[in-house]
């Protein structure tokens, strides 16, 4: 799971605290009942299948017709570097996978392959579970809800998010997950154009309804 953000509490966003105590019922509590970060909450018991999976997304990939890379090419270089089992979902670079992958050299052979080298983050099932469990608003508008992956964050992150959101955006941070509605949907969002500089690090970002359809492939 992408690592956690410093001492910061769980949820960051400020104007939407009273939903931060809503969301500390939502399960992430350790044996002794404390609350506890989202990467060590208990998870209920799965099929080990699904508890040795990791998901793969890919960013920026097969935009536009930019950056075109075939999901066949996409799986067959998954396994070179160690992933074994390897499916896919459309073509936006979304990979469940098993055993062992070097995502290092996976940039590498695609950039050598296809002529560029996408950002990449690697999630394990569970921590990929708890984090669709955790998503903190309702299914009314699911289509607008949108989650961003990130590996670590600057200390300020959470002010300079405040101050890209507009008036209709709501959002939450939490360890390595920023999480969005965007009634208005992100092609002109201010926060997502900017979320990278906010975050000071690189973001996966996709849509909601997308993750679900990943996370049945996990437990498939």
């Amino acid at each position: 799971m992408p690592q956690r953000i410093g001492e910061q509490p769980n949820i960051l966003n400020p104007r939407r605290f009273s939903r931060s105590l809503l969301a500390d019922e939502m399960g992430f509590r350790n044996s002794s009942g404390r609350p506890c970060p989202l990467h060590c909450a208990s998870p209920p018991l799965h099929h080990d299948k699904a508890m040795n999976s990791r998901v793969l997304l890919l960013r920026g990939i097969n935009v536009g017709g930019r950056n075109r890379l075939p999901m066949a090419d996409l799986v067959e270089l998954v396994a070179d570097c160690g992933g074994t089992q390897v499916r896919t979902w459309i073509q936006s670079g979304n990979v469940v996978y098993r055993g062992s992958l070097d995502a290092t050299a996976l940039g590498q052979r695609i950039e050598q392959r296809h002529g560029f080298r996408p950002e990449t983050v690697v999630i394990d099932a569970a921590d990929f579970r708890d984090a669709l469990e955790a998503v903190p608003f309702g299914d009314e508008d699911a289509r607008n809800v949108h989650l961003y992956f990130f590996d670590g964050a600057r200390p300020d992150a959470t002010e300079r998010l405040e101050s890209l959101a507009s008036a209709r955006e709501d959002w939450q941070l939490r360890e390595g997950v920023l999480y969005l509605h965007a009634p208005d949907g992100v092609a002109r969002s201010r926060l997502v154009a900017g979320i990278d500089r906010a975050l000071g690090v690189p973001a996966t970002g996709r849509k909601l309804s997308t993750l679900r359809r990943v996370q049945e492939l996990v437990e498939d």
